[in-house]
């Protein structure tokens, strides 16, 4: 997790993890979320969440995910699993901005 270091305080950030329908998946490696599309190497926490992703992308091709930022939801598509530890996303669509 980063660290923020403020008036002698360390403050944690939550990590960047993302979801797919409500469960969640993984954490994004680079430590912050992606702002646009490609390949994106994440950290998959055992769990129905990434099991049920990869399934799902499996059977259709695609799965759609979202992360928390900033209070925000952004949804994703998840288009590609090119080796462990790496997804290919597409369509980053901030949904508070979505009219």
């Amino acid at each position: 997790m980063a660290q923020l270091f403020s008036l002698g305080i360390i403050v944690q950030t939550p990590p960047p993890i993302f979801f797919f329908a409500d469960l969640v998946v993984g954490q994004f490696s680079s430590g912050v979320y992606p702002s646009g599309g490609g390949e994106i190497r994440y950290e998959p926490f055992r769990g129905s969440g990434h099991l049920q992703l990869q399934t799902a992308f499996k059977a259709a091709g695609g799965a759609a995910c979202y992360f928390k930022r900033d209070g925000q939801s952004v949804a994703f598509r998840v288009v590609g699993c090119p080796q462990y530890g790496v997804l290919t996303i597409t369509d980053l669509i901030d949904e508070s901005h979505d009219a």
